[in-house]
Parts: C-alpha cells; structure tokens; sequence
C-alpha cells in the first residue's frame, strides 16, 4: 500500500483513492465515472498523463462503487435505516438493503453506522463480484475484448498502478476521514479520541478495518473517495428506499 502522493500520481495512498492533478483539475465527477460496455460496472478513469486523445477509457485498475446510508428518526427507538449500494447503471447492479438485527444485530439505528454499514457491504459485494474475476483477469487479459481498457502492468516514474484497487466513493466524512485518518490516531492513542473517550461505532470500523486487510493480503488495494453528496443520488435514494421498506417490516 503506498502512502505518500505526489500531484503526478493518481490511485490508492493510506486506503484515501486521490487523483492526479490533471484530472482533478481538468475534468468534472461525470467525467471522471466511466463505464464497461461489457459488464455495465463503473471504473474511475485513468491519469493520462497528457497523451491522452478522445474521451477517458475506463481503467480496469480503478474498479468502483458507489455506497451511502439513510437513517429515519436518527438514533431514536424507532428509527429505521437502509443502505444503498451501486455497482453499476443496471438495476443488476444496484442494490437497496434494509438494516435490520440480521445485519447490525442490537445496534441503535444511526445515519453514522448506517454509511458504515453500507462501505463495509459495499466492500462484501466488490469481494464477492470482482476477486476471482481479478485474478484471473490479471493472469491472463482476455476478457472484455470487445472495449478498449487502459491498464497498467507496473507502477512507473508517471506514478501509473500496479495492480487492481477497488475504490468506495462516499459523500460522508464518518466513512472517509473516519477510515483513512482517525482510525488510525485511535488506534495509536490504544483506541480512544484525543478526549480519551472510546469512538462511537468504533465496532464496525473495526469490521471494516479487518475486511480491508484481508483484501490487501491477497494483492488488492482498497481506497475511499470522497465525493460531493450530489455525486452520489443513486445510492442515497436507494439508502433511503431500504430505510421506508425497514420501517414497513418493523
């Protein structure tokens, strides 16, 4: 896992998914989401690096999702959550999933745990969906031979990336900051806030600490991208779906 940025560099630093410059600068949300013709998933597009002609190619190293949560009554005795996750355009590829005890067992009903649950379920369907697909992809490119992917055998001077990183976009600083820079401080303070209180919802990023690990052992980078809330309506009005349909069943 690389650490440090440089602004000629786009991919996975410390679990934070960053672009390079150019992009960043040149180039809008939309634009920056491209998309199989094959399998209809969203990838991020790669750095060009300025050859680049034509619109962006997806990059078969930048695999993507799209995750938000909802929460009705927030922390009251009946609230009622959902969360929403988006592979793809297809319905095939989006799902609206309503939090109940099978998924977050005795647990107060948050907006936090919530957008936490969705990026640690997002991650579970990325697993499911992408691990073995990737690796047998990185072994022998032969699928999608009908489109033109960008992708990268090493990571070179350019700062172009090795090897396949999964990124999870999210509007909510609780999953991104919460993941890429305050979980490690409390670890380092042995899991407590600089006011020497325990972190709320401090379980399940845990969990998803631990689901990130695993995936990283076996060659994969994880990486959160913060994104603008308006970015992100498709997962946020399935959250918000799952959480109506939650609030039906309870």
């Amino acid at each position: 896992m690389n650490l440090e940025h440089s602004p000629g560099e786009e991919g996975v630093f410390a679990r934070r998914f960053l672009l390079c410059e150019r992009l960043a600068r040149d180039f809008s949300l939309d634009e920056l989401i491209t998309q199989c013709a094959c399998c209809d998933t969203y990838f991020v597009a790669c750095c060009y690096h300025g050859t680049f002609k034509g619109d962006l190619s997806p990059c078969k190293n930048f695999r993507l999702i799209f995750v938000d949560g909802a929460c009705s009554n927030n922390g009251q005795a009946d609230a009622t959550a959902g969360i929403g996750i988006v592979m793809g355009s297809s319905e095939s590829n989006q799902w609206g999933i309503p939090i109940d005890d099978t998924l977050d067992p005795g647990a107060k009903r948050t907006s936090q745990r919530a957008e936490l649950l969705a990026a640690l379920e997002g991650l579970e369907m990325m697993r499911m969906r992408y691990f073995e697909t990737d690796v047998e992809e990185y072994r022998n490119m032969k699928r999608h031979e009908l489109q033109t992917f960008k992708t990268h055998n090493a990571r070179d001077s350019s700062g172009l990336v090795t090897h396949p990183q999964w990124i999870i976009a999210s509007d909510s600083e609780n999953v991104v900051l919460g993941m890429t820079e305050w979980l490690p401080k409390w670890k380092r303070k042995g899991m407590r806030r600089s006011q020497g209180k325990r972190p709320a919802n401090l379980d399940l990023y845990l969990k998803l600490d631990e689901a990130i690990s695993f995936v990283e052992r076996k060659g994969f980078d994880v990486g959160f991208w913060k994104i603008p809330r308006e970015g992100n309506t498709n997962a946020d009005e399935l959250a918000k779906m799952a959480s109506r349909v939650a609030a039906m069943a309870s």
